[in-house]
């Protein structure tokens, strides 16, 4: 024991020589109204005003915008005992209170509309130790000008008026019941942690606590922490001519005030570092059929501190880049562990700002003790054996891969480098990407054994577990969990095989092809070529520069394959078979690699990879997103998953049992629009929630697996698109190669044609309730305005149809929320509910959730914003700023738009529309088109659908 004990101590010394002296700080000097600019001239100017107020401006090339964020360090860490949700709470009243400029003002106001502000662009969130007010703008000193005034209203300018929190409180409600209310587990995490961390405030009735709260503490918050030597403010992106944009911040936010604050986090640091071991044990509220699926969320905490913590002391960015290295160490493991079928537990590690590694468990009913000790299996082994050379150099690749992806001239990787540094005192570097590969490189074995040693320990300090009253687990002591924790033994968990030995055995299933034969086909897109191979089936290639998108792919490959015949193919009580089918077979995997082979094999082989079969009532096929450094695998891939899928038992029972509780998390939701689509008697919906859930159980394997190979065994009905960057030579021949040898069986389906569309509106009762199979404590409420479908419907249609969507957006979201001294719902969802194309009628759905006793009134003050808008009484500005807002400012589709356009093109006969075409008839049109259009959509009465939820059901 004591050689034990001095190994560990040697190890300490070894990672902290390794580390003294290198922390690399940005010094904050106490400029009184200068600028400081940090060290290398590629770093963040940073200035302090004589009142405490600070900035940093950081211009970047990447944009064609300016991201600004005024940080408020004060989030729930700072919330004292009678003032739970106040910083949350906050966060809602400055959007509404400011004297000069507000959020009411967003949607229909000369500010705003001739700065050419996007209402969208506004978005604010309450961390644990600030509140952050982001806000993008064009590149024009009107937009910069209201936005500097939006936030100088937030430090100096509020009025607290007492309709103002009034009017909050539904919102803020709807929010929290929008986002799982008291069953969410974020929400329950919070409150265990706020138990660990010494807080006693916590309402029992989260709903009655909102609507009582009084002005008093709300005001006492404000006063003690918007302050501006508390607050900075970020400006990233086009910034242009910096000084005359300092002299611009000093102007507008150089006002005194006095401050007395101290920051509770270190008090939070110290508090617990010297609190006893806990066990906590905290009720969720109970979720329908959870005696068929149940779920134990399990947390451990293993303390960083001990004693009196030196809050002198300064974080360095070696001790942050260890710190994450462990989490990804660990949660790797954790993915080992579950990397068997018929083991439903999960873990992920994580460090908390109280000075914890938490590890997260959520664990199936009846598999609870295992979850905990496979877990605790992984940190012992990693305590008593370290890490091997090989995982190392593992770490060190993954590493060196994150950090050439790293965008430094990114606004995003500016903007949350700075928030890291003004909240946690992180340092601010400018060379992050040499400073890290010189770390990775003079890392060793040896360093991270010593810090796995400090934080992983064999008994967690703290314990708690999340469930309903309902499960077993609730009626655990203590020292029950605490004992299956002693018992876990150590052990090596051996990772999958090489991705070279699965990429051989993969290979071992195809085989030796021939390029076939194929012909050439005409095709009314510009740039784009279309064949027909041998085998029938044909490809369309749209290859070129596409546009950036928020999922990265735009040096990706992205390829639809589809065939018109789906479950309709089937008798209707085969339908949950073949619709299961393609989940059932990604679950098995293809070629004799199960699923989680196949995971590793992608991602060893392949960047942003996705595949995806699918089986709709009127179509089947697969959606693949892969990168181009690899395709022949992409196209094996796509190969085995059309002709060798596999058929694995223990795969099925996997399956079944996971969706079971997939489908449980949305089953409100889904069983509404259920009832819903059936009413409107919507031939392509396919049913979620109850019966999908009842489908699930009543799925076989065998009938699921014959209905996809007969969809998918004969290749002549399918048609390929493939978008993006590529070399069509390339692409082609591996097309002939492969697809080209798919079989042909020429077989004769007797399968529907997609059903005609509707002259007549169905004829169901225009208001109608549902029961919700769980519970919450909001009403939800759906609107539908609905039409048939013009034969003339083409793609300008579809543009004033989303026209209307956004005005309806923005004026719904303006009267019923901002306007409104009584109350209104947090969001308005403004769209077409249909989930199939082609669309089966014209619909506009408006859904929001709501109080019981404010439905009645909310549901006709958006029939009257409706009726506003259909009889002309938009205003022109209104109107300007919408198509403002609305036009495409980039002049090429996105690779998913692309691919979107060649299947309206092959399957439905839409013509190809180009964005200058799209451009052009935006700018000619006028707001007479739009008020006619929205007058024949929604001049009849809406279908008014209700959602009950059990504790108010009559």
């Amino acid at each position: 024991m004591i050689i034990m004990y001095l190994k560990k101590i040697l190890l300490l010394c070894l990672y902290l020589s390794f580390f003294i002296g290198k922390a690399q700080t940005v010094v904050q000097k106490d400029l009184k109204d200068n600028k400081e600019i940090m060290p290398e001239d590629h770093l963040p100017i940073n200035g302090v005003l004589k009142n405490g107020f600070s900035y940093y401006l950081k211009p970047t090339c990447k944009t064609d915008q300016i991201e600004l964020n005024l940080i408020v360090k004060a989030g729930s860490n700072q919330e004292k005992e009678n003032q739970f949700a106040m910083a949350h709470f906050m966060e809602h009243m400055v959007l509404k209170a400011g004297k000069h400029i507000n959020l009411k003002m967003r949607y229909e106001s000369d500010i705003f509309r001739e700065a050419k502000i996007n209402p969208k662009s506004f978005t604010a969130k309450t961390e644990l130790s600030y509140t952050s007010f982001k806000v993008t703008i064009p590149n024009n000193p009107k937009a910069l000008s209201a936005i500097f005034l939006f936030y100088s209203d937030i430090l100096y300018d509020l009025e607290f008026k007492q309709e103002y929190i009034n009017s909050e409180r539904s919102p803020f409600i709807d929010e929290h019941d929008r986002k799982g209310s008291g069953t969410s587990t974020a929400y329950l995490d919070d409150i265990v942690e706020r138990k660990l961390k010494g807080s006693s405030s916590i309402p029992e009735d989260f709903n009655e606590y909102i609507w009582n709260i009084d002005r008093e503490p709300l005001i006492d918050f404000y006063n003690e922490w918007y302050l501006p030597e508390n607050t900075s403010l970020i400006i990233t992106g086009n910034i242009g001519d910096i000084s005359q944009l300092e002299t611009k911040i000093k102007h507008r936010f150089s006002r005194d005030s006095e401050n007395n604050i101290t920051s509770k986090t270190d008090e939070i640091k110290n508090f617990y570092a010297s609190s006893p071991s806990c066990f906590i044990k905290q009720e969720r509220k109970e979720l329908v059929s959870e005696a068929k699926v149940q779920e134990v969320y399990w947390r451990l905490y293993f303390k960083e501190f001990e004693g009196n913590i030196d809050t002198n002391k300064k974080v360095t960015l070696e001790e942050i880049w260890l710190k994450s290295i462990v989490v990804q160490l660990l949660n790797t493991h954790f993915q080992n562990i579950s990397e068997q079928y018929n083991t439903h537990y999960f873990a992920h590690a994580g460090f908390k700002e109280f000075g914890a590694l938490k590890i997260s468990i959520g664990a199936p009913r009846g598999q609870n003790k295992k979850a905990i000790q496979a877990v605790m299996q992984v940190i012992n082994d990693l305590n008593k054996n370290g890490i091997t050379n090989e995982e190392m150099n593992r770490i060190k690749e993954e590493e060196y891969a994150k950090l050439n992806q790293l965008s430094l001239q990114s606004s995003s990787y500016w903007s949350q480098k700075i928030i890291n540094h003004i909240v946690d005192q992180e340092p601010l570097i400018a060379d992050e990407i040499p400073k890290k590969q010189n770390f990775l490189k003079k890392l060793k074995v040896i360093h991270l054994d010593s810090i796995l040693g400090k934080y992983l320990k064999s008994m967690p300090e703290d314990i708690s577990l999340i469930t309903s009253n309902a499960n077993p687990a609730m009626k655990l002591k203590e020292s029950t969990v605490r004992n299956w924790i002693r018992k876990s033994k150590t052990e090596f968990y051996a990772p999958l095989a090489s991705s070279q030995l699965l990429k051989t055995r993969l290979q071992q299933k195809i085989p030796d092809f021939k390029l076939v034969d194929y012909k050439k086909i005409m095709v009314n897109i510009p740039n784009a070529e279309s064949y027909e191979l041998k085998n029938g089936i044909k490809i369309l290639f749209k290859s070129g520069d596409v546009a950036p998108s928020v999922y990265g792919d735009e040096n990706n490959l992205r390829i639809q394959g589809y065939s018109s015949e789906g479950a309709k193919c089937f008798s209707s009580k085969n339908f949950y078979n073949v619709i299961n089918a393609p989940d059932i077979i990604k679950n098995s995997g293809v070629g004799d690699l199960n699923k989680f082979e196949l995971k590793k094999l992608v991602k060893d082989e392949l960047d942003k990879f996705m595949i995806h079969p699918y089986i709709n009532p009127y179509e089947s096929g697969l959606h693949v997103n892969t990168s181009l450094e690899n395709l022949e695998l992409t196209f094996q891939l796509i190969y085995l998953y059309f002709t060798d899928p596999n058929k694995n038992y223990d795969a099925f029972h996997d399956w079944k049992d996971g969706a079971s509780f997939r489908n449980l998390n949305r089953i409100n939701q889904d069983d509404f629009l259920n009832q819903i689509k059936e009413n409107l008697q919507d031939p392509y919906y396919v049913p979620q929630g109850s019966k999908l859930l009842e489908g699930i159980y009543q799925t076989e394997l065998a009938s699921a697996y014959q209905s996809y190979h007969q969809l998918f065994a004969d290749a002549s009905n399918f048609t390929f698109l493939f978008s993006g960057n590529f070399d069509e030579q390339t692409v082609l021949k591996l097309c002939r190669k492969y697809l080209g040898n798919l079989p042909n069986l020429n077989s004769k389906n007797n399968c529907p044609k997609l059903p005609k569309k509707p002259i007549h509106k169905p004829k169901v009762s225009e208001e109608q309730e549902y029961s919700a199979s769980g519970k919450s404590d909001y009403i939800r409420f759906k609107l539908s305005y609905l039409t048939p479908i013009n034969e003339n419907n083409d793609w300008k249609d579809q543009i004033k149809r989303d026209i209307i969507y956004r005005i309806l957006d923005y004026s719904l979201m303006k009267s019923l929320r901002f306007d409104s001294d009584k109350g209104g719902p947090y969001g308005i969802g403004v769209g077409n509910y249909q989930t199939h194309q082609p669309d089966y009628y014209n619909e506009i759905t408006i859904d929001f959730g709501a109080r019981p006793e404010d439905g009645e009134r909310l549901i006709n003050e958006a029939k009257d914003v409706v009726k506003s808008l259909i009889d002309g009484n938009l205003s022109k500005g209104f109107f300007d700023m919408t198509i403002t807002n609305f036009k495409a400012k980039k002049n090429k589709y996105t690779n998913k738009e692309i691919l979107k356009n060649l299947y309206e093109y092959t399957k439905y006969g839409k013509p190809w529309v180009t964005i200058e075409e799209k451009q052009e008839y935006l700018e000619s049109l006028t707001y007479d088109e739009v008020i006619v259009y929205a007058h024949q959509l929604m001049n009849e009465k809406p279908y008014v659908f209700k959602w009950i939820p059990k504790p108010l059901i009559k």
